[in-house]
């Protein structure tokens, strides 16, 4: 499997607008951070976790031409709010996308010309929605799916995605005991730690490092990366196989 981190920033991206702190004015390349997303090539098909608003810029910069699945974490616009920029890819055959019962409302809210079905035949798109249910398999083709429930906020909950021996999991504040068992034996876990200081909706790099700890993957990496956490300050981690991911990062699972 080939991964590619399409973009590894939190809600506001890095650097943030009308900010001038250290990291959102430095100049080095893996500081700069666009909203998280998250690209595989697995079995010959190639998989998207999330399409913020950054995604169109993201999927040229990889110069990806074929998506046959994107997979949705939650309902937070950061996440989803690129969906129209995937009509290129449904022009040739249908597009499977997955999320939750509530993101996916909340997506077609959004997107209502997406998914309508009273618009003209041009009009539309080869959009289709399906719905990811808790810790049940998703079969596409060949490929195996488990959504994994995580807890973020007091309002909206996300799933991440365990694909193989790779588990996706970002916008996370506690995982639930039963999601545990479905996180053994991973090589690679992406996991969520959003800031230095504790945040009310997402890991802390402390609270990142002690899921890491309890899942005890062979290697990690820390994503969905606020102005808080500058690059070059956070090589010690390295010792305990976890890393800082960068946009651009690609890694062989």
């Amino acid at each position: 499997m080939l991964g590619i981190f399409l973009g590894t920033g939190s809600f506001n991206g890095v650097p943030q607008l009308n900010c001038s702190c250290r990291v959102c004015s430095s100049n080095l390349d893996r500081n700069k951070r666009l909203r998280s997303s998250f690209f595989l090539n697995v079995s010959g098909l190639n998989v998207v976790i999330d399409t913020g608003p950054d995604i169109r810029t993201q999927l040229l910069r990889e110069n990806i031409s074929k998506i046959d699945l994107v997979l949705y974490t939650h309902e937070h616009s950061d996440h989803f709010m690129g969906l129209d920029d995937l009509r290129p890819y449904t022009n040739t055959s249908p597009l499977n996308i997955y999320a939750r019962e509530s993101s996916l409302q909340q997506i077609k809210n959004a997107f209502p010309q997406n998914f309508s079905s009273e618009l003209p035949l041009y009009a539309k798109t080869n959009l289709i929605p399906n719905l990811a249910r808790d810790l049940e398999k998703i079969i596409f083709k060949d490929l195996e799916i488990i959504p994994i429930p995580l807890l973020h906020s007091q309002s909206i909950n996300s799933i991440g995605y365990r694909i193989n021996n790779l588990a996706y999991l970002t916008d996370v504040k506690s995982i639930p005991d039963t999601s545990y068992e479905y996180l053994k034996g991973l090589d690679t876990l992406v996991i969520d730690a959003s800031s230095i200081e504790p945040n009310p909706v997402h890991l802390n790099f402390d609270e990142a490092t002690c899921e890491v700890e309890k899942i005890k993957p062979k290697v990690t990496y820390f994503t969905h990366l606020s102005h808080d956490i500058i690059y070059e300050e956070f090589d010690h981690l390295a010792k305990d196989n976890i890393y800082l991911a960068y946009d651009g990062l690609k890694i062989n699972i």
